[in-house]
């Protein structure tokens, strides 16, 4: 799976798919929700402590029922303070720089806690008198007992809560950080990949106008011819340039256009053969990523030799992979390919795939020179699921240009 960093067309995992889903979703449950989740939680634990009363097997009262209905009515209590104070640890959680003041607030807190606590329970059950073995009546001298006898308890479930609300709140607070990290590095991988455009496209027009130039003198209606060319190629490049992927027809069609004013510039010299099966067209890559390729060829091997050359473009794919191989003859002054071509398709290539995409280029033992990219391969029609529609060319109104 590709991972999901900073640009949009790389998959996501599971993990960045939630937090984009709570990004999109940032609505935190509503009071009815935390009574609900509350209420469950506490009483959740009832039947547990009923069970170990029954297991006991005490012969007096209260019964086994009798000790179900108390514990009930002392949990309900809990429940009904516990959303409470988690919208306060919301607001005021305990934390730099105001721990001191906040922690002495909640000190007096827990003192509403653990006297409500006792009054809620009064008010669901009486106080049961366990020497008189029943129900007592409900006065303020039975609301004293119950909260000086389960003073310890309700302080405890207080400490409990106070400290299950703030592991909330930090997770949540963790969960928002690691979203706002993800926008960022997405935003800073944006700009990278938005600044090696912006490199590539005057480097490449520099280059071609530099080839029109030398022909503008020699044969002027040939530079005229390549101005046009030119245009038209800009054009096509105009057209996509606000998508990173576009099915690998167009990109060999913005190619072919730029081998034609190769052509004009260098005559019989240059000799192309493309073998791109048509089985290979509807695969998406990277908006005009070979040209930097096929330009590095032809200026270090064809250009820079005093013979004739030839390139070569072939494309197939293997265990769900693109390979896409632009070989060329190799010039006897023509040095190394490196440059700006072949980092800027690096750069780019990790900036949409990460690891999963790569570049390498070098001569071989044929004495030829080879460029090798190698892409996950996902077809057009396969957008929907493994890339979003806006980032491909070819998507809602644009399905009739497939």
């Amino acid at each position: 799976m590709l991972p999901f960093g900073a640009i949009p067309v790389r998959t996501r995992s599971t993990k960045e798919y939630a937090l984009h889903v709570l990004k999109t979703n940032p609505s935190k449950p509503g009071i009815l929700w935390l009574y609900f989740w509350a209420i469950l939680c506490w009483m959740s634990l009832t039947p547990l402590l009923t069970l170990a009363h029954w297991m006991m097997g005490y012969s007096m009262r209260p019964t086994t029922f009798e000790y179900f209905l108390i514990v009930s009515s002392e949990y309900l209590g809990f429940a009904a303070l516990a959303p409470p104070l988690l919208l306060a640890v919301r607001r005021w959680p305990i934390r730099r720089p105001f721990l001191l003041r906040r922690s002495f607030a909640y000190v007096l807190a827990g003192l509403v806690f653990v006297s409500a606590a006792p009054a809620i329970r009064c008010l669901l059950m009486p106080p049961f008198d366990v020497q008189a073995g029943h129900w007592a009546q409900r006065n303020f001298a039975a609301f004293l007992s119950v909260f000086l006898f389960r003073f310890p308890d309700h302080l405890t479930a207080f400490i409990l809560t106070l400290a299950a609300v703030h592991a909330v709140e930090f997770y949540e607070r963790n969960r928002i950080q690691e979203i706002e990290q993800i926008d960022l590095r997405r935003a800073l991988a944006e700009n990278d990949l938005a600044l090696l455009k912006t490199q590539l496209h005057p480097h490449f027009l520099f280059n071609t106008l530099q080839g029109i130039s030398s022909l503008t003198e020699e044969d002027p209606p040939l530079a005229k011819k390549m101005v046009v060319a030119l245009g038209r190629l800009l054009r096509e490049a105009l057209n996509h340039s606000s998508v990173d992927l576009i099915p690998l027809q167009l990109e060999m069609e913005f190619i072919h256009s730029y081998l034609a004013i190769e052509k004009m510039r260098l005559g019989e010299r240059l000799t192309t053969r493309i073998n791109i099966p048509e089985s290979c067209e509807s695969y998406l890559v990277p908006q005009l990523f070979l040209q930097p390729l096929v330009e590095n060829a032809i200026s270090h091997g064809i250009s820079a030799s005093r013979s004739d050359g030839w390139l070569c473009i072939s494309c197939a794919v293997e265990n769900h992979r693109l390979i896409i191989r632009i070989t060329n003859s190799v010039g006897t002054s023509s040095g190394e390919h490196t440059g700006l071509g072949l980092r800027n398709t690096r750069a780019r290539l990790h900036h949409l795939f990460s690891d999963d995409a790569s570049l390498t280029a070098g001569p071989t033992t044929s004495g030829v020179f080879e460029a090798i990219v190698t892409l996950p391969a996902f077809r057009a029609d396969e957008r929907a699921t493994r890339v979003p529609a806006d980032l491909v060319f070819g998507g809602s109104e644009r399905d009739s240009t497939l």
